[in-house]
């Protein structure tokens, strides 16, 4: 069945749906939501993603939501027009659920996904800022927010998009008593650049729309293992059910099309097991498919199983791994995607050394060309760095400093932006799209080292395999609140050294604890670190406090890319940073290109 004509049969069966589960009622329930559907994007192919929008449209009707349906065929989708109905749904102060889905062009930028409205990418405000805007919904009042995206996810450079910036979709009202519950299914996921297609071949080999037809099928004949029966309600399907489903069935779909798959969707849900967007119709066995799907969670699992870690996320227990997926199978996936050729390289960089003023970077995969630190220290490249090094950098301190901002540019005009602390040596590892990586170890001349040396090799493969899953967008904490809480306190023991954080996990925790929602764990990382290392690293005291820097804090901007996109919704941008934004490569480690680096050693002096 073509693409088309399955969703119009779904539109259809919807209608029939409505009818049969009007008599079950959903009277306790308020829930609204928002459709978009947005075909036409200046200069871009046209796509068919109306048609999806639809058919979402008619099914979330005939689940008892209010629907405010926004698609191009009935005039332009602006970014205030989305704005307009989603405020409308927050105001009203009664909702229990908000859905948002988005069917159109899309890209990524660092962790963050775009949606391009019918002004992109000719005015760059007309496009909307997923991440910012699930910022903004977590203290909207609504306990359940939904994002579903159906995006054609191509290359930013094949959009022109370069210099969107979009804007936010929910009202700024500020800190609610309770934070909502954020669940989001999209048809890919979030990192991984090199996966990004021109738009032309995204749009060509067709993946987009077949992420809806499944999403919609799970609730039309969902497998017994899918559904759960709720008093007074009757049998649904609750979100936590639908991400192995999604992932074999899009991966089913696509390899009977013959589309070449680059990216399984991406499925995260923080709300309990009962929270449920439909019911479902008719209840089916479990189909059985040759096809293997692995998740990522579980090539980290593994990984962190591997070394004895205390923190997983259960994905390799039987009832989060396919019946047909064994260890092997995940072990096979971990080459495939990269993984072990991330971890391995970061491995092959750490090394302990000193330097005599205890505080410097070794360098591996790239030339430094030039080095400077603000605030008074200095830094020099000593070339010919032993073993892997490409270069080391030594850093004097200015008199009593705990730690600055140092710049770093390599050989090809490209360059970096990293903090140096007091008795630390970062290992810096560039690949061919920047900074992949940077470890910090105390330097073997400090204080600190004797604390470091027998958890030395524990804390080096930790390093590793918490980079590789960051670079996958894979290292998250996942579960409802209470899971998220008992699995955030394993990762706490950890990162820890005897009674310090180690600086490179207490960043990459950082991020995960503000994403499931444990603010207090950031704190906790902020206090740590800013009591055993007498400064604060930049993205820690974003995440922890909402912008309100407070103290030293290094560098001046964000150690990780994902970091810049919290800039504008936390209050952090400046002409400055928004400039160089601009410049980011698609590295984990904020890499500038050429032209940023030019600019930056322009302003150099003005930067405080």
């Amino acid at each position: 069945m073509k693409r088309r004509q399955f969703l119009s049969a779904t539109a259809a069966l919807s209608a029939f749906v409505l009818a049969s589960h009007k008599a079950l009622g959903q009277e306790g329930l308020t829930r609204g939501a928002i459709v978009i559907g947005v075909d036409m994007v200046g200069g871009l192919p046209k796509l068919t993603a109306t048609d999806s929008a639809k058919a979402v449209a008619t099914w979330l009707g005939s689940e008892n939501f209010e629907v405010k349906l926004l698609a191009d065929d009935a005039g332009k989708v602006t970014l205030q027009g989305v704005f307009d109905a989603v405020a409308d749904f927050v105001n009203r102060g009664n909702m229990d659920m908000l859905v948002i889905y988005f069917a159109g062009h899309g890209f990524m930028s660092g962790d963050n996904e775009w949606w391009m409205l019918s002004g992109a990418p000719v005015n760059p405000n007309e496009a909307i800022s997923l991440l910012e805007s699930a910022v903004l919904a977590k203290d909207c009042g609504i306990p359940n927010v939904i994002f579903i995206s159906d995006a054609c996810r191509s290359s930013p450079d094949s959009l022109n998009a370069g210099r969107v910036r979009g804007g936010f979709i929910f009202p700024n009202n500020g800190p609610s008593t309770s934070i909502a519950d954020i669940d989001k299914f999209m048809a890919t996921r979030a990192g991984g650049s090199a996966f990004e297609l021109p738009v032309a071949d995204s749009v060509r080999q067709g993946y987009q729309g077949i992420f809806t037809a499944c999403f919609l099928e799970a609730f039309q004949r969902p497998e017994t293992d899918m559904v759960h029966t709720l008093p007074g309600v009757g049998v649904v399907v609750p979100n936590r059910a639908l991400k192995n489903y999604l992932k074999r069935e899009v991966s089913r779909r696509v390899q009977q099309q013959s589309i070449t798959l680059r990216q399984l969707p991406d499925v995260e849900v923080t709300s309990n097991d009962d929270v449920y967007i439909g019911k479902a119709h008719v209840v089916t066995q479990q189909t059985s498919f040759d096809i293997k799907v692995v998740p990522l969670n579980s090539v980290v699992d593994l990984a962190l199983e591997n070394i004895g870690a205390k923190f997983n996320n259960d994905a390799l227990s039987s009832s989060n791994l396919s019946a047909n997926v064994s260890k092997t199978d995940v072990s096979n996936y971990s080459v495939t995607t990269g993984f072990d050729a991330t971890k391995d390289l970061i491995l092959s960089s750490v090394a302990p050394l000193s330097f005599e003023s205890q505080t410097g970077f070794s360098i591996m995969g790239a030339v430094a060309a030039e080095a400077f630190a603000l605030g008074g220290s200095k830094a020099t490249i000593t070339r010919g760095g032993s073993g892997n090094q490409s270069a080391l950098v030594r850093i004097d301190l200015a008199p009593g400093s705990p730690g600055e901002t140092v710049v770093i540019r390599f050989a090809d005009g490209s360059g970096t932006v990293v903090a140096a602390i007091k008795g630390f040596v970062g290992n810096i590892v560039v690949s061919e799209v920047g900074v992949s990586n940077v470890s910090y170890i105390p330097s073997s001349n400090s204080s600190r080292w004797s604390e470091y040396a027998s958890e030395g090799k524990r804390l080096n493969e930790l390093h590793a395999v918490v980079a590789s899953a960051a670079s996958l967008g894979a290292f998250r904490i996942e579960g409802d609140r209470a899971t998220r809480a008992i699995k955030g306190r394993k990762m706490g023991d950890d990162i820890r050294v005897l009674k310090s954080v180690d600086p490179t996990l207490g960043v990459y925790a950082a991020y995960a604890y503000w994403d499931a929602d444990l603010i207090e764990d950031v704190r906790s990382v902020s206090q740590f670190m800013s009591g055993d290392l007498e400064l604060r690293l930049f993205d820690v005291e974003m995440l922890a406090w909402k912008g309100r820097m407070a103290g030293k804090v290094v560098p001046f901007c964000p150690l990780l890319t994902q970091g810049w996109e919290f800039l504008r919704v936390l209050g952090l941008s400046s002409p400055q940073l928004d400039n160089l934004k601009s410049h980011l490569k698609p590295s984990l480690w904020t890499t500038l290109d050429t032209a940023g680096m030019d600019q930056l050693m322009v302003s150099a002096q003005n930067i405080p």
